[in-house]
């Protein structure tokens, strides 16, 4: 696929970097809650994306193009996870939100990025690029290999699953972290049968038949 590295770019990358990176600020400042760390790591990944996207498309040697190209794999490893930790906190499944699973999802990005660092020992990740910056604008040619299409399927599939699971969550009515309704509810049914065995005795179920002041 071809990437034009056109003069407007650069600007709107910065932009989303520096909107980015405000973000995860505010939200890391909320990091007793899960989601807030997850959202500062999930705009945190894609600050460095944009940030390198930026400086990629705006540098003049191939060197240098490839260089940030793969500096923002970084940023793009840091997705997946956090947006799936998100949602299952942000949606009240943090049951699902395991140490393994943690541990899983972070290992995969992990193995991705060291995939895309050591690519030019194997080529299982891009079976080539082709920089061409003597052209204006200049172009830079990628050739997908064989992992980054298993990561693809990887992304599109956690992605499409978070979506199902927030629309569910929005389709039953129950806004997302909210957990105070049913919380309460569960406290009022404990409390009501706590009342049911206590006025098990006699005297309590004289006292309900017969309330103080009545004859």
């Amino acid at each position: 696929m071809a990437y034009r590295l056109w003069g407007l770019y650069p600007v709107v990358f910065l932009l989303t970097a520096v909107f980015s990176v405000t973000v995860a600020a505010v939200a890391i400042r909320h990091r007793p809650k899960r989601e807030a760390v997850s959202l500062a790591v999930l705009m945190l990944g894609v600050g460095i994306w944009s940030a390198a996207d930026a400086l990629r498309l705006g540098a003049p040697t191939a060197s240098e193009i490839l260089f940030w190209n793969r500096v923002a794999y970084v940023g793009i490893v840091m997705i997946p996870p956090a947006f799936v930790t998100f949602v299952l906190a942000a949606t009240n499944r943090e049951r699902w939100l395991r140490r393994r699973t943690v541990v899983l999802l972070a290992g995969i990005s992990v193995l991705a990025l060291a995939v895309v660092l050591t690519n030019q020992w194997h080529g299982l990740w891009r079976a080539g690029e082709t920089v061409t910056p003597q052209s204006s604008p200049p172009v830079l040619d990628e050739h997908r290999g064989t992992l980054w299409y298993v990561w693809a399927i990887h992304v599109y599939a956690l992605a499409l699953a978070m979506l199902y699971l927030l629309f569910r969550s929005s389709s039953s009515g129950t806004s997302p972290g909210s957990t105070g309704t049913s919380s309460d509810c569960s406290s009022l049914a404990r409390s009501f049968r706590a009342r049911r065995r206590s006025c098990s005795s006699s005297d309590c179920s004289s006292s309900t038949r017969h309330p103080s002041g009545s004859p």
